[in-house]
């Protein structure tokens, strides 16, 4: 793979440069928001439908531009935690392609196909309907946008948490190449090719080719294990072989872009994504023994292993090399075509729409869940054994289409966003029914069929939204925005569990109106305060068989945004306040993912971002942000008595505080180039991980907190390179410099306390030739 990547690496770069040179523009960005002068410059944002400068909007955004995103080395949706405050996005156990993210509280990662996310993922303005989607690795970026807080009028479908925006970068217009080739440690290959068409009759294109790879940093004892599911998913999933390595992945994207604009008032915007994606999922691990008779009983299946001829790794401290003898490869493509057709019907009135579609296909394989550790049955039989694990995944098939239109008028005294939104979703899985196995043999690694005939999950999803936004300017200082959303949601859900052997089919409509309130105000030109209040709604749902209600919130925020100090310092601020009632969590207890509605919490919260440029070399600044979730109300039947237990909750996955912080510093060399230096470090405070109740034994809450830590990356490049017609850049970067080995994902599932490791440090070189 890596030879005929090379290979057209080479095509490319020897076919087209020396045909392009002669007309070739090379325009530099100031990757840390800096002008020439040494001045933070403009950052326009989307944020509102409409572009707008970041500092002007009532938002608590994070704009994250293409160079920023290089400097700090994002190549991965997982790369984005810590660059906007508060955001956290790790991996988790169940798919090597599902993120699990947090933000403002709000927690997201569930694979359930009747579940939408508290914080949603667009991609050029369209909604991604699944998690298992938006995990795939970033081609050609312009901009990143991470939106804070409930956006409950303007962007897509409803979220509570927040939405991260991503922006690809459209045709340039003119004859122009680009190629960037990395490599670094754990046998990491990455090379990006892009190639921009010239303008022609107001016509232009773009390609772009990525392919990534890497190997796994954890070594697999079973490689090669093969397991036969063909009779249990009746030929769903077929055979499967457990990977050499865990951790490593294989990524071929392209992306394809084609844009009308002759300078008249239509122009229209075609993009083609495509993603395909091999990668295992990093190494579980058991680390203890669940409190309970499932723990019980797993840590005697585990003490009799040695006799019996299996494995028993048990470690709180991060292994090498373990034995998951049913991980396998995940597989994952995903696609999407998109057409975005925006008139200009005066110089005040825009009407646009942006209609998509998408899909993913994805095989999960098998899946470690208990940690593996090629245990044999401890009756004696000498076949292989599970305490816990699942094949397949859900869904494995994903189909979405979604169509927004929305009309945009400016006038001095007023702006009006208005528009509606429809989605549709298709999808289907295997139930756990038939991919689930739980303290069982699994005779000569072919399980046998169920009992009952094989029903695949399927869910029917749809959402139809109308809304308007307005903003009446009372004075050249003081802005009052209102805005309102009514949404209306149905789902078709059929699956098969214990419970309903022959199939459960479930049918829900929700309808809701979220709405929205701002004042703004602008004390000088470099000043802007604001307050608002805003609603946001996720539909409720089904999930292994288990339903559950929509969730709500309100959110009061206020806010500052100042550029001070002749532009040279940039302060944003927030402060909120979340008031939930049926808060969705998503639990996973004794093999079962479900959702439950928690009652009522209450999120409060502070956010800041910095940005300094005192000289026209230095760069500095960094964000902190501040959470505290408490529950005030969460019932549980315990003996049949209905029981608030919200005192005796402690939330998992929401470290209090997180921060990041960066300086560059950048040198112009005659006649050699731009010399720059980053080092950047990242924060969180101690984190409980899993199991919302404390345990009776201090050493597991002890095992399952994460203490404070910090991550600390550098990076040193030389850009401008001068090679006559083109330019280069090289760059040596290095992340989790102290080689921070701490837990990143940990469950509790009834028996056994699993749990993966951070990516051991990482180094590498990057080169970059842009024609």
């Amino acid at each position: 793979m890596v030879n005929r990547v090379m290979r057209i690496a080479l095509l490319v770069g020897t076919a087209c440069g020396p045909a392009m040179v002669p007309g070739l523009a090379y325009a530099q960005e100031a990757g840390d928001g800096r002008a020439s002068s040494g001045r933070l410059e403009e950052i326009i944002v989307t944020a509102q439908k409409q572009a707008e400068n970041l500092q002007v909007v009532p938002v608590a955004v994070t704009a994250l531009s293409k160079q920023a995103l290089e400097d700090a080395r994002v190549t991965n949706v997982r790369d984005l935690s810590a660059l906007a405050p508060g955001l956290i996005v790790n991996g988790q156990s169940g798919s090597a392609n599902l993120p699990a993210m947090q933000m403002r509280g709000i927690t997201t990662g569930s694979t359930g196909l009747t579940v939408d996310a508290g914080i949603t993922m667009y991609i050029n303005n369209v909604y991604l309907g699944r998690a298992n989607g938006s995990l795939f690795d970033l081609a050609e970026i312009e901009r990143i946008e991470v939106l804070r807080g409930p956006q409950g009028t303007l962007f897509g479908r409803n979220s509570t948490g927040g939405a991260i925006n991503i922006l690809t970068k459209g045709p340039r217009g003119e004859l122009a190449a680009k190629l960037d080739v990395s490599i670094s440690n754990y046998a990491g290959r990455r090379l990006r090719a892009r190639i921009d068409t010239p303008e022609w009759q107001g016509l232009s294109a773009s390609l772009t080719y990525l392919h990534d790879e890497e190997r796994g940093s954890v070594r697999n004892l079973t490689p090669g294990v093969a397991w036969d599911f063909t009779r249990r998913s009746n030929g769903h999933v077929g055979k499967i072989v457990s990977a050499k390595t865990l951790g490593m992945q294989n990524v071929d994207a392209v992306e394809a872009a084609v844009r009308f604009d002759n300078g008249g008032p239509l122009k229209l915007d075609y993009r083609f994504d495509y993603t395909d994606r091999k990668a295992t999922q990093p190494g579980v691990q058991v680390l203890a023994f669940s409190e309970g008779s499932g723990g019980a009983a797993a840590k005697a299946i585990y003490a009799a292993q040695p006799a019996l001829g299996g494995m028993n790794l048990v470690s709180t401290k991060r292994l090498g090399a373990l034995a998951n003898d049913m991980m396998s490869v995940n597989t994952l493509e995903v696609f999407g075509h998109s057409l975005t057709a925006s008139l200009a019907l005066s110089d005040t009135v825009e009407i646009k729409n942006i209609a998509a579609w998408r899909g993913f296909d994805e095989d999960v394989g098998g899946n470690d869940i208990g940690g593996g550790n090629a245990l044999r049955d401890p009756s004696g039989s000498g076949q292989p054994y599970k305490i816990l694990a699942t094949v397949g995944g859900s869904p494995q098939k994903q189909r979405q289409f979604t169509n927004e239109f929305q009309i945009t008028a400016k006038t001095r005294l007023l702006d009006i966003v208005a528009g509606a939104f429809y989605f549709v979703e298709n999808a289907d899985g295997i139930p756990s029914l038939f991919n689930q196995f739980s303290f069982t043999a699994i005779p000569n690694f072919d399980p046998a069929p169920r009992a009952v005939p094989y029903m695949a999950t399927v869910a029917r999803n749809r959402s139809i939204a109308a809304f308007m936004q307005g903003t009446l300017h009372i004075t050249d200082r003081l802005d009052v925005t209102a805005g309102a959303r009514i949404t209306k949601d149905s789902r078709y859900y059929r699956d098969v569990t214990s419970a309903f052997p022959a199939g459960l089919a479930v049918k829900r409509k929700f309808k809701h109106t979220d709405w929205l309130a701002t004042v703004t105000y602008r004390p000088t030109d470099n000043v802007m305060a604001y307050g608002k209040v805003s609603t946001g709604y996720i539909a409720g749902g089904i999930r292994s068989a288990i339903p559950f209600e929509p969730e709500e919130l309100t959110s009061y925020e206020v806010g500052i945004k100042a550029d001070l100090l002749d532009k040279r310092l940039r302060v944003n601020a927030a402060a909120y306040v979340s008031q939930y009632k049926n808060l969705q969590v998503t639990l996973f207890e004794k093999g079962v993912t479900f959702i439950e509605n928690a009652g009522k919490a209450n999120i409060k919260g502070l956010e800041l971002e910095v940005t300094a440029a005192p000289t026209s070399y230095l760069t500095f600044g960094g964000n902190l942000a501040f959470t505290d979730f408490k529950y005030k109300e969460y019932i549980q039947v315990v003996g049949g008595v209905r029981k608030d237990v919200a005192d005796s909750l402690i939330p998992t996955s929401r470290p209090r505080w997180t921060s990041q912080v960066f300086g560059q510093l950048s040198v112009p060399i005659e006649n050699v180039g731009t010399a720059s230096f980053r080092l950047d470090g990242t924060y969180r405070s101690t984190t409980r991980l899993t199991a919302k109740e404390a345990y009776a034994s201090a050493a597991l809450n002890d095992l399952v907190t994460l203490d404070a830590f910090w991550q600390v990356n550098a990076r040193a490049s030389l850009s401008d390179i001068d090679l006559g017609g083109a330019k280069a850049q090289v760059s040596f970067f290095v992340r989790n410099i102290t080689d921070k080995k701490n837990l990143e994902f940990a469950a509790d599932v009834g028996s056994v306390i699993v749990g993966f490791f951070r990516q051991p440090r990482t180094y590498g070189l990057d080169m970059t030739i842009e024609f």
